[in-house]
């Protein structure tokens, strides 16, 4: 059985690499002009309802996008959120969980064995790195990356 420190160490490390896979940002008006015309976005009024398209223009008036090959007007003033949407994050979400898996089969490897703890470690944490990349990868093509671009003041 693993000591608790080498179980603490291990989860430290796992929880490290998922909190460094969150991006976040946010900027003002001029963030959303500096978007460039096709980028997808999801705008969400002061009501909770959004919509989602590809950007078309955008001014300080508001800003137009294209859903449903028809262009949709949304003045700002009835904006209360930008959000930019990225392509699906699987590659990213597997070498993470690949990471964390290795992290977990080497600390696992060495706190179990009992002679030859190299080849021990190395077999556990090859295992889990396939079983975390597939779980990543699994995750990730459900998730889209998603940056905020603007909220409202």
């Amino acid at each position: 059985m693993p000591n608790n420190t080498s179980v603490r160490v291990a989860l430290s490390l796992i929880y490290l690499v998922l909190l460094c896979a969150v991006p976040r940002g946010q900027g003002g008006w001029d963030a959303v002009c500096a978007l460039p015309a096709g980028t997808e976005v999801r705008i969400q009024n002061p009501a909770n309802q959004s919509v989602q398209g590809r950007i078309d223009t955008v001014d300080d008036v508001g800003i137009v996008i294209i859903r449903n090959n028809k262009q949709t007007s949304v003045p700002r003033d009835s904006i209360r959120s930008i959000t930019q949407l990225g392509a699906d994050t699987m590659g990213k979400q597997a070498a993470i969980g690949a990471v964390a898996g290795v992290v977990g089969g080497l600390v696992q490897g060495y706190t179990l064995a009992e002679g030859n703890k190299g080849i021990f470690a190395a077999s556990l944490a090859a295992g889990w790195a396939g079983i975390g990349a597939l779980i990543g990868a699994i995750h990730g093509a459900t998730q889209r990356q998603e940056t905020l671009v603007y909220e409202a003041p």
